[in-house]
């Protein structure tokens, strides 16, 4: 097919009855380049829709451009699709003006097998993206496997959707080969409430991942409840910079948090630029993680405006081994610091294995905790290589009651410890209660620190059952 050109499109509305389609096989489509007007669309209507097996070979565009696209109510009864293979889908540029969808309403979305070959896109460019209501009632897909998929620079105006209510989200392995994104610049990004049920991934395995610069204005987020994630498996991950405006969320809501084994490759990550941070109460329940096993570790300067968090409620937090290369980090500054209630169930690891663990400069202004209460800390042996960290200052550090079970900690064996300057202004402790508090022998290489320089230090009661075996080695 040559170049396709549409001009100005206009219909009112249009309303379909059922829509079933038997098995459509599609040789390999080619387009050139495609140019629409804009394509102005009244409601949309369309009954039950039922595809068999959907089959189409390679499609190749060359660019898609349109112009803005406005749609009023978007309402789909059940849409059913069987298994549905695409081959390699190549576009060039894709440029569209404002994208605006009145209620997108779908009742139930159902695919089989999803297949796709490498998808292959050049610069993704969309003005505003604005959706209403996204209603969806249960997605089902057995599995999804994509091939490489390889996107230009996505720049996409404000990004605002209403209400976003879906059903149980289940999916079966989805299989990334290699992602690669260009810079992602997206203005404001504004969202309104999330409510998911049951969200539930076989094996999320993605090779490597390298995005450029990630820029988004405020990014706006109402509650967002979350049921349940498998098993995650990721390549090199590579991020430019990373500015972030205000982030405002309402109460994130996690029911149980089950992962796998949690294997990243090396983590090299540029700037990271955020302005306020702002949560209601986060509530998680049981968190369960397998091993946790990352490359290196490189960040760039960490800039965080003010932190304000409602309450902080776990249940039981339960990960397995920790296996890290080096940590890296330029500088941290964090404004204020403001934590609600820390309320967390029986905290239980097992090996923690981190290489050089190197800081520079942290840099955190009043750090306010409400109370804090923990059940037991149980942990295996844990192993740090050399921990350099250089200037830490923290304003007024203000911490409410601190109620802790017991705290088992196995032999703990750091290396060369070097430290800067340690400056905290007055440090404010309420009641602190512990209970059994063992640690096996505690070995550490050259303990050097600089100027030490502490406020006023007021603390409450301070209650203790047992305190065993406590070794400290320096080797000087």
């Amino acid at each position: 097919m040559g170049d396709f050109i549409v001009g100005n499109l206009i219909v009112g509305d249009l309303i379909v009855g059922d829509f079933i389609v038997g098995n459509p096989i599609v040789g390999d489509p080619i387009a050139g380049d495609f140019i629409d007007g804009d394509l102005l669309v009244g409601d949309f209507i369309v009954g039950d829709l039922i595809v068999s097996d959907f089959i189409v070979g390679d499609l190749i565009v060359d660019d898609f451009i349109g112009g803005d696209f406005i749609e009023g109510d978007l309402i789909v009864g059940d849409f059913i699709v069987g298994d549905l293979m695409v081959g390699d889908l190549i576009v060039g540029d894709f440029i569209v003006g404002d994208l605006i969808v009145g209620h997108l309403i779908v009742v139930d979305l159902i695919v089989g097998h999803l297949i796709v070959g490498d998808l292959i896109w050049g610069d993704f460019i969309v003005g505003n993206l604005i959706l209403r209501d996204l209603i969806v009632a249960d997605f089902v897909v057995e599995e999804r496997i994509v091939g490489d998929f390889i996107v230009g620079d996505l720049i996409v105006g404000d990004f605002i959707v209403v209400n976003r209510i879906v059903g149980n989200l289940i999916e079966g392995d989805f299989i990334v080969v290699n992602l690669i994104v260009g810079d992602l610049i997206v203005g404001d990004f504004i969202m309104g409430d999330l409510l998911v049920g049951y969200f539930i991934v076989a094996n999320l395995i993605v090779g490597d991942l390298i995005v450029g610069d990630f820029i988004v204005g405020y990014f706006i987020v109402g509650d967002l409840i979350v049921g349940i994630v498998d098993h995650r498996i990721l390549g090199e991950l590579i991020v430019g910079d990373f500015i972030v405006g205000n982030v405002m969320m309402g109460d994130l809501i996690v029911g149980d948090f089950i992962l796998g084994d949690l294997i990243v490759g090396d983590l090299i990550v540029g700037d990271l630029i955020v302005g306020d941070f702002i949560v209601d109460d986060f509530i998680v329940g049981d968190f369960l993680v397998g091993d946790f096993i990352v490359g290196n570790l490189i960040v760039g300067n960490l800039i965080v405006g003010d932190f304000i968090m409602g309450d902080l409620i776990v249940d039981d937090f339960i990960v397995g081994d920790l296996i890290e290369g080096d940590f890296i980090m330029c500088h941290l500054i964090v404004g204020d610091f403001i934590v609600g209630d820390l309320i967390e169930g029986d905290f239980i690891m097992c090996h923690l294995i981190v290489g050089d663990l190197i800081v520079n400069d942290f840099i955190v202004a009043d750090l306010i905790v409400g109370d804090f209460i923990l059940g037991y800390l149980i942990m295996g042996n844990p192993f740090v290589g050399n921990l350099i960290l250089g200037h830490l200052i923290v304003g007024d550090f203000i911490v409410g009651e601190l109620i802790v079970g017991d705290f088992i900690v196995g032999n703990l064996t750091v290396g060369n410890l070097l430290v800067g300057d340690f400056i905290v202004g007055d440090v404010i402790l309420g009641d602190l209660i512990m209970g059994d508090f063992i640690v096996g022998n505690f070995i550490v290489g050259y303990l050097i620190v600089g100027d030490f320089i502490v406020g006023d230090l007021i603390v409450g009661d301070f209650i203790m059952m047992i305190l065993s075996r406590v070794i400290l080695l320096w080797v000087i």
